[in-house]
């Protein structure tokens, strides 16, 4: 197989390169598609979601299987912009004007994209998980005491009395897999909903981790 080249990045952008890529994209989406309403019409989404769990139904099965795409949508755009600034990275590169307008550009970029970078990491949920809103019909229901800052300071180690002196008493909780899981939030007339799950150890105990994340229902 033959490496890729500077001369190959640095071509992408013609209509030819861009075509294929989301042509291909379109028609993993359609064959995605295709074999989920195939997988619908021959079993109930019941049995579906029973074999293959509650969790990867949701995620790949339910909404006849459109967060795949939106996801795979969302991921062919995101290769589409880092390929197209790759290649105008390495065709500034090659110019022959000084090497303080050179860097310009790649700085800029660089710049930008930690940003992007932090902005993400400030964010309590998974950035795709927007692209999800429109089909899921979010609707989610916040403990009293909640608030977004006090909740992205929780992390493993945090004792219960900690916990609940920053985000107050729980909507509900309860044993789950040999542990104690606390909810601050729940979906309002079982809709989809942002989740904010607290682990802990056993009840009074200290924390394990902590779920966040578009719950689908």
């Amino acid at each position: 197989m033959r490496s890729v080249s500077a001369d190959d990045v640095a071509g992408y952008g013609t209509s030819r390169h861009r075509r294929d890529l989301y042509l291909g994209a379109f028609l993993a989406m359609v064959a995605w598609l295709v074999l989920c309403r195939a997988a619908l019409a021959i079993w109930t989404a019941e049995r579906l979601a029973h074999a293959l769990g509650g969790g990867f139904y949701n995620a790949c099965l339910s909404a006849n299987g459109m967060f795949p795409c939106l996801a795979l949508a969302f991921a062919t755009v995101a290769l589409d912009v880092l390929l197209l600034t790759a290649a105008a990275l390495v065709r500034t590169l090659r110019t022959d004007r000084p090497l303080a307008e050179r860097l310009a550009a790649p700085a800029a970029c660089a710049a930008a994209l930690g940003l992007c970078a932090w902005w993400a990491g400030t964010r309590l949920d998974p950035l795709p998980d927007d692209a999800m809103l429109p089909l899921a019909g979010e609707r989610t229901e916040y403990a009293a005491g909640y608030s977004a800052d006090a909740f992205a300071e929780v992390a493993a180690g945090m004792s219960w009395e900690d916990v609940l002196a920053s985000l107050g008493p729980p909507l509900d909780e309860g044993p789950y897999d040999g542990g104690y899981i606390v909810r601050y939030s729940r979906g309002i007339e079982s809709s989809s909903y942002w989740r904010r799950v607290i682990c802990y150890d056993r009840k009074g105990g200290t924390v394990r981790r902590v779920h966040t994340g578009l719950f689908v229902s």
